[in-house]
């Protein structure tokens, strides 16, 4: 398979013809097959969402436009021994538009399953998104509970100070303490509306890899026969 791949690659054709020898310890599925013929696609789909992974899948298309099922099957075809044939004759009937046919259907399927992973994952971010809206927030109310108890301190020492230097320096204190107060109200206000620039970036990104599609990409594909 990998010198098929660096072949195909390589002249840009990814098409063959073989013929699969079946060894002893094969699945009855592809036993009952012995003599058919059809066409097959040697599909990478690369999921980069929450579930990371690469995934190879077969698709196997006979004659009788039956697609061989399960995907373990197909993977075990390609595990047999093959070799090249030159042609086939008369010509395998299934067209290569019906392969990209069941093609699609498979990994519409896999991108279901890979979705259903995905949705876990998507909902777990949201929720340690949460959790750090909750734990930012609950740390801004405590310095700003911590502002709001040094400001009535130094609101008395503004009001029993009794020279201009002493009065000066207090309003001083009192004004910093309340700025303080209102930077933090607002970064309060921010986090409540969901508008904190680190909750958004994170929300993006969580949105963006539980929507991302897969990159995928054909391989090969080839005409077979089993014996």
């Amino acid at each position: 398979i990998e010198a098929a791949v660096a072949d195909a690659r390589q002249t840009g054709a990814g098409s063959f013809r073989v013929r699969f020898r079946l060894g002893r310890s094969v699945p009855e599925v592809l036993r009952r097959r012995h003599g058919a013929r059809g066409r097959l696609a040697l599909t990478r789909t690369a999921h980069r969402g929450f579930e990371r992974e690469d995934r190879l899948r077969v698709t196997a298309v006979f004659e009788d436009e039956e697609v061989l099922r399960p995907a373990e099957a197909a993977l075990d075809l390609l595990r047999q021994r093959c070799e090249d044939v030159g042609g086939f004759d008369p010509p395998v009937a299934v067209t290569p538009e019906h392969l990209d046919e069941a093609v699609a259907e498979e990994l519409f399927l896999d991108q279901s399953a890979a979705s259903d992973a995905d949705r876990s994952g998507f909902e777990g971010a949201l929720d340690q998104l949460d959790q750090f809206l909750a734990d930012k927030t609950l740390v801004l109310r405590r310095a700003r509970d911590e502002r709001a108890k040094r400001l009535a301190v130094a609101e008395r020492q503004r009001d029993q100070a009794l020279g201009a230097d002493q009065r000066a320096k207090a309003v001083a204190r009192v004004g910093a303490l309340e700025a303080e107060i209102a930077d933090l109200d607002e970064r309060l206000s921010r986090l409540a509306a969901r508008e904190d620039d680190t909750y958004r970036r994170w929300h993006e990104d969580a949105h963006q890899r539980r929507f991302q599609r897969p990159a995928v990409e054909r391989l090969l594909t080839a005409e077979f026969v089993i014996e």
